[in-house]
């Protein structure tokens, strides 16, 4: 299947698999973004894209980024007649300064660099099913009933 995209910059980076096994392709940063401790920010990947209407895309996180820096990525619908520049929000739940190969740049206490060509997110295409949902006044009953968050841990 194909997807057409545009680059909306010359910094502008194609989407690409890391791997012949990957999933999802890789989306890179346009922009010099500061991802300041506990706090949310809308990073820019200079591409547009025509989503098929039988799929949808979905932005996850890098697990490196989560794990080294404690980032997230946050929302992440992209709905197959959206047209517009794909950008990642991006969640610094940590507090540390980045590390590693921008070690020559000025440490800033409580915030993470990141920078244009970065990877820092990747989309999934998912395929979209269509749906009615139905309003009515009871639901099946199940064993599970209305337990939840963490209710399926506990031992019986």
């Amino acid at each position: 299947m194909l997807i057409n995209f545009i680059r909306t910059t010359k910094l502008s980076i194609m989407p690409k698999k890391g791997s012949s096994g990957s999933a999802a392709y890789d989306l890179y940063s346009v922009e010099n973004k500061i991802l300041r401790a506990r706090a949310a920010t809308l990073v820019s990947v200079g591409i547009k894209m025509e989503i098929p209407p039988s799929l949808f895309g979905k932005i996850e996180g890098r697990s490196g980024m989560a794990y080294r820096f404690n980032v997230h990525v946050g929302g992440g619908v992209i709905d197959s007649d959206y047209r517009g520049e794909i950008q990642v929000i991006l969640l610094n739940n940590g507090n540390k300064d980045f590390h590693g190969e921008l070690s020559e740049l000025p440490m800033i206490q409580y915030c993470l660099l990141v920078l244009a060509g970065m990877a820092i997110a990747q989309i999934i295409f998912l395929p979209r099913i269509e749906i009615s949902l139905v309003e009515t006044k009871t639901l099946m009953s199940t064993e599970r009933g209305e337990n939840g968050f963490g209710s399926t841990d506990t031992s019986k």
